[in-house]
């Protein structure tokens, strides 16, 4: 009867302990899965999520009986194979055993990889019985993660804090289970056991999150191993590139364009690098614009007024800033990398002057007024300037006076101006009905250009997926943001910038396409040094310094004309934040703790979501925290004297003790050491009576606990002299204690 009792309880038996392990071995190994996502096939990947998915139930239903577990284990994995092969139109039905034997050789790999992965469950849940064990798989794991982390584009933050969060509960529960193992009389009985450790465990996960969160970022003093692997020009070139983020076929690599009449397909990242720009602000390098939008792309307007430009005189553009917006001076001096000749000179926003052309070149500058352009053109030689400073004027207005300047629009409509403005909101012949609609249906409700122009910007960033990848196969319609909205729904910066400037125009609102560069990485190391102005200004991303860019840097964006403040840029392409320079602190609009290196790869989509935890987490763990705290408080206040113990060698603060006193002292927390470990006092128990009934549950404890009780009688109650040696004594002999039976 008592065998059977005891295999019901093996069955249906608590265990929590067990169960919990159980599942923290399971989020462990899940987060692998996820890591090894860019390396594995699609269906082996599918196979081991389903396995992992489907064996972690027999765990929790049968943690204590693996002669139960395993045979579930086995079919479990025959079984997701046999599914996922299925799912992926893999599977080969046999009809003969000629055909059995061929498709088990066939799908070998997968049982021996499946398998593995499973019999590593198992292997850790048999095999990791100490704390030691666990920590030294955090720390082989935690190696991996990082290398993997540091020598591929993947980010793996996530998978990080999983793992050291599955780590720390395992802990939790493997402590409980040895304090059950050590001390059943206590442990066994009690009703309140898993919720205890459930609770230990959410609190503990609850205060790194909290922790982890209030923690202030920083960027990077140390450039991470595979930046600067990249950055060491390692990667060839794959081909000229064919558009500001990537082109229209293989062998395509990122760069800045030479023709934009026919944008789409895919590329591969280049981070060859192009320039260095040493600036008062951070900011977009602004390159050419384009009003004409043709379908499949953009160009430039038929007739643009070029005039020749000299260094140091002003240059003035056409829908100048208002006399009343505020604007900063910021000047930038460009040093070329590479040997390309470019047609423009780049910028940060409106150009207003240039100066310090340096190098071997013999083109000459003239000044597109209606675009805000620099142009160059080359000489005979076919050399561009080495390096040549800009000095650019950039609008300071808040999103606030863009609003109220917008209510009511006030674009000119005749002469020249009038004729190009109307380029500006020019579409297709018979445009696509399904655009204007989404357009339309996107900005009801505003009642400004500027709101209108950020209700479309926020709908591209949060409604469809980066890639530098996208499945042109999808492609049904024969316009490029019809196609984008509808059915690709995935792209990089060229299908979201030109997708918000033609919606924009589908409801009224003058726009124009701009490629360029984004502002690269910061260079924070001068003479292998950090310079204590840097660091000052690390506090701020969008301060000065000196900036490396590179092909993988070239990207497009959108300018919005809104009237008096002139052209705006608005940045729709996920993963990347506009910087935008402020009269005070606190008005940026856009998302905050974006990174430093905007690079357009596809491991930067939608970076930001994948780097920060989501908010409900962290306001979960606040107000777990809070409720800890505040439980701690009452519990105190209610249970003051059964932790009175622990608590009574405070009046002690301060004081030089007399041997008397510092016996009594350590012997109060000698008893707050034993009710920690099981061993507690009863209210109406005298400290004698307690030792005694201890040392009848651990008679190995009884010597030392009959020493400790003598000597504490003689300190509180004897009237003889008590000496040094007594004390030194005591603290020896509750040493013994502590070691003895542990």
């Amino acid at each position: 009867m008592k065998r059977d009792n005891k295999y019901t309880q093996r069955i249906l038996g608590l265990f929590w302990e067990d169960r919990l392990i159980w599942l923290c071995l399971y989020i462990m190994l899940y987060q692998w899965a996820i890591a090894l996502v860019p390396y594995w096939y699609d269906e082996t990947i599918a196979m081991t999520k389903l396995m992992l998915n489907t064996v972690v139930f027999a765990g929790l239903l049968f943690p204590r009986l693996p002669i139960v577990r395993i045979p579930i284990g086995l079919s479990v994995v025959l079984w997701s194979i046999y599914e996922e092969l299925q799912q992926f139109q893999l599977w080969v039905p046999a009809d003969s055993s000629t055909r059995i034997g061929e498709s088990l050789l066939q799908y070998h790999p997968y049982l021996w990889l499946v398998g593995l992965i499973w019999l590593t469950y198992e292997l850790f849940m048999s095999k990791v019985k100490t704390s030691w064990h666990i920590v030294m798989l955090l720390v082989l794991q935690f190696i991996v993660l990082g290398a993997l982390d540091s020598f591929t584009p993947e980010i793996l933050w996530d998978q990080v804090a999983w793992v050291m969060s599955a780590s720390l509960v395992w802990l939790i529960a493997l402590h409980f289970r040895t304090m059950k193992h050590k001390f059943p009389a206590q442990s066994s009985h009690t009703k309140r056991y898993a919720f205890q450790m459930t609770v230990s465990a959410i609190v503990l996960v609850s205060a790194i999150i909290c922790s982890g969160l209030s923690m202030p970022g920083l960027a990077p003093i140390v450039t991470d191993p595979y930046t600067a692997w990249i950055n060491a020009e390692r990667f060839p070139v794959a081909g000229e590139g064919n558009g500001p983020g990537g082109g229209n076929g293989s062998g395509v690599s990122s760069g800045y364009s030479t023709h934009d009449y026919d944008l789409g397909g895919g590329f591969e990242m280049d981070f060859k690098s192009v320039m260095s720009v040493n600036a008062d602000y951070r900011g977009y390098w602004r390159g050419e614009s384009k009003a004409v939008y043709i379908g499949n792309g953009w160009a430039d307007l038929e007739s643009e007024d070029l005039k020749q430009a000299t260094p140091g005189t002003e240059l003035r553009a056409q829908n100048q800033l208002g006399q009343h917006v505020a604007t900063r001076t910021v000047k930038q001096t460009f040093t070329m990398l590479d040997s390309k000749t470019y047609p423009i000179l780049f910028g940060m926003a409106t150009i207003s002057s240039y100066d310090q052309v340096k190098g071997k070149h013999s083109g000459s500058m003239r000044w597109n007024g209606y675009d805000g352009e620099l142009m160059y053109k080359p000489g005979a030689d076919k050399a561009y300037p080495e390096s040549y400073t800009i000095v650019s004027e950039v609008s300071v207005a808040t999103p606030e006076e863009m609003r109220k300047g917008t209510v009511s629009r006030d674009y000119p409509t005749e002469g020249i101006k009038g004729a190009l403005m109307y380029q500006y909101l020019k579409l297709p012949t018979e445009y696509s009905v399904r655009v204007k609609s989404l357009a339309e249906q996107i900005t009801k409700g505003a009642t400004n250009d500027y709101d209108r122009a950020k209700f479309i910007e926020s709908y591209l960033r949060t409604e469809f997926k980066y890639t530098n990848k996208p499945d042109i196969s999808k492609k049904v319609s024969e316009d490029f943001v019809e196609s984008f909205l509808f059915e690709i729904q995935e792209g990089y910066c060229d299908y979201f910038s030109s997708t918000m400037a033609v919606m924009l125009r589908a409801v009224g609102v003058p726009t124009r396409w701009v490629k360029g560069y984004a502002p690269g990485t910061r260079d924070l190391m001068i003479d292998n040094r950090m310079p204590e102005a840097m660091l000052e200004r690390m506090s701020d991303p969008n301060e000065g310094g000196t900036f490396r860019v590179t092909n993988a840097d070239a990207h497009s964006w959108v300018e919005v004309y809104l009237g008096e403040y002139g052209w705006v840029a608005f940045e729709p392409t996920p993963g990347f934040t506009m910087p935008r320079l402020q009269a005070s602190a606190g008005e940026d609009e856009q998302e905050q703790g974006a990174e430093l290196n905007q690079v357009e790869p596809e491991q930067q989509t939608a970076k930001s979501d994948e780097i920060s935890l989501p908010a409900w987490i962290g306001t979960v763990a606040q107000i777990v925290l809070m409720l800890a705290a505040a439980f701690a408080i009452v519990m105190l206040v209610l249970r003051w004297r059964s932790i009175g113990y622990t608590m009574r060698w405070v009046r002690f603060i301060g004081r030089r003790l007399t041997p008397r006193e510092h016996i009594i002292a350590d012997t109060e927390l000698w008893l707050s050491y034993c009710h920690m470990h099981g061993m507690r006092k009863g209210k109406h128990e005298t400290v004698r009576e307690a030792a005694e009934r201890w040392s009848r549950e651990q008679a190995a404890k009884k010597p030392a606990a009959e020493q400790i009780v003598c000597l504490f009688e003689q300190a509180k109650y004897g009237h003889d002299e008590v000496l040094m040696e007594d004390w030194q004594q005591l603290k020896a002999v509750i040493r013994e204690f502590k070691r003895t039976g542990s």
